[in-house]
């Protein structure tokens, strides 16, 4: 297909102008029909119509904003209208919604619209090396006699998608009241939308000058939710207080940090216009004093194609007299002796958080964590156990801190139960470039009590002896 349309096709025109100053107000199509030429798309058929070119001036526009639409929403981009190779005559502004883009002219003082043609191609490919004659556009409108005017354009838009769209007009004298006494410069004029580049090119193109823009169809979404505080410790939120000023960060795929907000009094935060198709991370500033409930290591929005609403961050307080709610610290050690971070553990009575942070000497590969009544003869097997990183898709190996969650009653312990923590690492080399990389390759556990030391690998294990915390529990 050379043209996006062809067959007689409608132009409409759009009584909400577009703008900067509008650039966030909802584009709905309030379109009423204008009388006119209304042509043939031709350009496929009848390529002897044009100007003689060597080739067309492509541009790009620059970024005015978002227009929101019912499924999602879209950029704005706007172009330079140039009369007569130079002059700045106003500008064409581009967007879309859900079924339609939108082309709008806005001249200046300098001349009014007395025609519009537009052209809309959706290859590179079918771009004519002449200029097309404008009679022949895909959309002709004749004898408007003002200063704006918008073409409307039917399509089946999909984000990503791109067009290649030729926006000629041609200028007549002012005939509009607020325009300044006099003015006119450019009536008479053929002009073409472009960006800053455009001159020099039209300078250089023999034969009649001409040019199209580039406009793709970029589509972005929200991410919204709450940040609360868990009063009941059951990692949902039953309607309870909000926590306002809470720092929440938005990462992409490679945990960079695109963009930090803060909660507002009722804990909601929100995350406008982010772009379509990517991966991203929710992730909760320290809370000093508190545990997560919900979403303890994030949430991961894999391939966004829609809102995303409701990703909640609950967070309770320990209460200080009970001694099993209190973190406890202890030596990570890697290949029985030798120190390679610490492992901090700590449980609300719901969920048991157990942190690794390794040092300068090698990066977290996989972790698991067992959970047991007692203290077992031998390592349990990593495939064997209550936890497995391999299971969690919020760990990413390589990193060199990471809370591993365990919820407790499905361990099999509650109020008051005492248990054995071990907790296993298989240590790989620094990922960013730490200075030594000692433990690579090591196997690690973190504790204060040793078994089996000065035996072989397989044997040896270090293990942590702690209380499920009832302090938090809702009353039975």
């Amino acid at each position: 297909m050379r043209n996006l349309f062809n067959g007689t096709l409608l132009v409409l025109t759009m009584l909400l102008m577009l703008g900067c100053d509008n650039a966030t107000s909802p584009l709905a199509p309030q379109v009423t029909p204008l009388a006119g030429e209304f042509s043939e798309n031709s350009l496929a058929r009848r390529g002897d119509h044009g100007g003689g070119s060597n080739n067309a001036c492509s541009a790009f526009g620059e970024f005015a904003g978002y227009t929101e639409s019912n499924a999602q929403n879209y950029t704005i981009y706007e172009y330079t209208l140039w009369a007569g190779k130079h002059n700045d005559a106003g500008t064409v502004v581009i967007t879309n919604d859900d079924e339609y883009i939108y082309v709008t002219y806005n001249t200046n003082e300098t001349a009014d619209l007395g025609e519009v043609h537009v052209y809309v191609w959706t290859s590179l490919d079918d771009i004519p090396t002449r200029r097309p004659a404008p009679g022949h556009a895909d959309y002709v409108v004749e004898g408007i006699n003002a200063d704006s005017y918008t073409v409307v354009i039917p399509a089946d838009l999909a984000c990503g998608d791109t067009y290649y769209v030729s926006t000629h007009a041609a200028l007549v004298g002012n005939d509009t009241d607020d325009d300044e006494a006099g003015s006119g410069d450019n009536a008479g004029e053929t002009a073409y939308a472009g960006d800053a580049s455009s001159p020099d090119c039209f300078d250089a193109t023999s034969g009649a000058w001409w040019g199209y823009v580039v406009y793709s169809v970029e589509c972005f979404y929200n991410i919204s939710g709450r940040v609360y505080e868990d009063a009941n410790a059951n990692s949902d939120d039953d309607g309870e207080a909000g926590l306002e000023g809470v720092l929440v960060n938005l990462l992409d795929g490679e945990d960079n940090i695109l963009t930090t907000t803060t909660t507002d009094a009722n804990g909601d935060y929100l995350f406008e216009n982010v772009a379509a198709g990517g991966d991203y991370q929710i992730l909760v500033g320290d809370l000093a004093g508190m545990n997560a409930t919900e979403n303890a290591n994030g949430f991961v929005v894999s391939g966004l194609t829609s809102d995303a609403s409701d990703i909640d961050f609950g967070y309770n307080t320990p209460d200080d007299g009970d001694d099993s709610c209190e973190s406890t610290t202890y030596p990570l050690y890697a290949g029985q002796v030798n120190a390679a971070g610490t492992v901090s553990i700590i449980n609300d009575g719901i969920f048991l958080y157990v942190t690794y942070t390794t040092n300068l000497t090698a990066d977290l590969g996989s972790l698991h964590v067992n959970l047991s009544a007692d203290v077992p003869d031998s390592p349990v097997a990593p495939g064997q156990s209550t936890y497995k990183s391999e299971n969690d898709r919020v760990f990413i190996p390589g990193s060199d801190f990471y809370t591993a969650r365990i919820h407790m009653e499905t361990a099999g312990f509650g109020c008051d139960d005492n248990f054995i923590v071990l907790a296993h690492a298989a240590l790989v080399a620094d990922a960013v470039g730490d200075p030594e990389d000692s433990n690579a390759g090591e196997t690690a556990y973190a504790g204060d009590v040793g078994v089996n030391l000065g035996g072989d690998d397989s044997s040896w294990f270090y293990y942590m002896a702690t209380s499920v915390c009832c302090s938090n529990l809702p009353p039975q």
